[in-house]
């Protein structure tokens, strides 16, 4: 899996060019918008800011939530709104000379080398000296991929996995984390569904080979915390979504596929929806996911699995028409029930987060779409 990794003052943050569709998010932390965010968010102006920026070189070594996320993860997409998280998280702990001396370090310490994860001597370096490792890494699409290709999504998804849990171990990795996946799943599962029947009957046939690859990971997470040791947070995320998804037909999921019909579609053009239109999901805006991600890597490093998702559940109708709303679009869509839907239901259980490391969606489903279409449209005319 040839891929990049990310460096924060020599912690690497490997990340692959095949991932799932929040991977390949475009990059949100712009310096100049996050400049203007920084002082609109803490009613700052422009003189106070630049005051604090002088400040910063001497608050450097103060900085107490550095080292706290320090971190590898194998997801650009993850990693820039891991980074974001991270950066705004020091303000609950850091005078303001010290938050933008975080935000600095952060924002520039950063460098990009290539690397295959299939390797184990790359996987070996990229885990070395690391506080923290978070396996974001994930080659996965939209049903109609998924359904394709199950073998091939379990063996570049488990390869990857192995390598890096294996060099994480052998470099003493303080925490290692695996993002796991709803599609982890059965296919008639309760709703909303606890953790508890995340290795119960098989996971839904649309999404076999990627489900069982990540009831793998979690087997191995598990594993290897109770024969070595090892501490090992298991975050399971639900369908994520949010500013640079992956728009490419062939491999985006749900809402980026509607956004990009919807936007792109001209006078007349009929969008065709897969399925009935009576599936439901539990969407995750990309800014939850990372927070969610982040919680549970400090929290809960116990090798048991967390949901980390909302608690809304919306069809695929309702969800198709949400969006052809908020793009004012007044194309006809319709349904091919011909087209395989997947899970006929999916809901977040968010109790267990709720309960074990305080964590809740911030983001509802009607504001995280607006900001993606938003984004995409900018994307566009770019």
């Amino acid at each position: 899996m040839a891929g990049k990794y990310h460096s924060i003052k020599g912690v690497a943050i490997p990340w692959t060019r095949d991932q799932k569709g929040m991977m390949s998010l475009i990059k949100v932390w712009q310096q100049a918008k996050d400049a203007q965010d920084f002082m609109k968010r803490h009613s700052l102006t422009k003189e106070q800011f630049q005051k604090a920026k002088s400040m910063a070189s001497n608050a450097r070594h103060h900085i107490p939530t550095i080292k706290r996320h320090r971190l590898a993860t194998t997801s650009r997409y993850d990693w820039d709104m891991l980074r974001k998280v991270a950066c705004e998280d020091m303000w609950r702990y850091c005078t303001l000379a010290q938050a933008v001396a975080g935000h600095a370090l952060i924002q520039n310490d950063v460098a990009i080398v290539m690397c295959d994860l299939h390797d184990q001597r790359q996987a070996n370096y990229v885990c070395r000296d690391q506080d923290v490792v978070i396996n974001l890494a994930a080659t996965v699409g939209g049903v109609h991929y998924n359904s394709a290709h199950p073998a091939s999504l379990f063996d570049s998804n488990m390869r990857p996995a192995l390598n890096l849990m294996r060099a994480a171990q052998n470099a003493n990795v303080g925490r290692y984390v695996v993002v796991s996946s709803a599609c982890v799943y059965r296919r008639n599962c309760s709703i909303p569904t606890p953790e508890r029947e995340g290795f119960e009957g098989r996971p839904e046939a649309t999404n076999k080979g990627y489900g069982w690859a990540k009831r793998m990971q979690e087997y191995l997470g598990k594993a290897y915390a109770e024969e070595f040791g090892m501490s090992v947070a298991i975050a399971r995320p639900y369908n994520a979504y949010g500013p640079g998804d992956n728009f490419d037909p062939a491999r985006s999921h749900v809402i980026a596929s509607l956004v990009k019909r919807f936007c792109d579609a001209k006078e007349g053009d009929i969008i065709d929806v897969w399925g009935d239109g009576t599936a439901t999901r539990s969407f995750l805006y990309v800014d939850d996911f990372a927070r969610g991600v982040l919680e549970v890597a400090e929290k809960y490093a116990v090798g048991d699995p967390v949901n980390i998702g909302a608690d809304e559940e919306i069809s695929i109708k309702d969800l198709a028409e949400m969006i052809a709303e908020l793009t004012q679009s007044t194309n006809r869509f319709y349904f091919d029930p011909a087209k395989p839907s997947g899970q006929p239901r999916r809901r977040c259980d968010t109790n267990k987060a709720r309960e074990e490391i305080g964590f809740e969606a911030r983001v509802p489903l009607r504001e995280g779409l607006t900001k993606t279409i938003e984004w995409y449209r900018q994307q566009r005319q770019s």
